[in-house]
């Protein structure tokens, strides 16, 4: 299976936990956004399963929140969070 480019979001939850939303590349990130949401970073990712372990990368930025992406730091949060949810 190869990677598809998708869009990110990584907003603040609850306590200051990081949490990533992936979205379809068709949408934009602020269509997904509500008023009031902390947006730590946002960008485009490839995400590419190889078994339970997932090749994330993330870039670029999101110029409807006008935030930009934190690159590996954000893919080792989604392959981490996608590896949990795999287990």
């Amino acid at each position: 299976m190869s990677a598809r480019e998708n869009k990110y979001i990584i907003i603040s939850g609850p306590e200051g936990l990081e949490l990533p939303i992936i979205i379809p590349s068709m949408l934009d990130h602020d269509s997904v956004i509500k008023s009031g949401i902390n947006v730590i970073s946002a960008g485009f990712c490839f995400i590419e399963p190889e078994g339970t372990i997932f090749d994330v990368w993330c870039f670029g930025k999101s110029t409807t929140l006008n935030v930009s992406s934190r690159g590996d730091e954000d893919a080792k949060l989604i392959q981490f969070l996608l590896k949990r949810s795999a287990v």
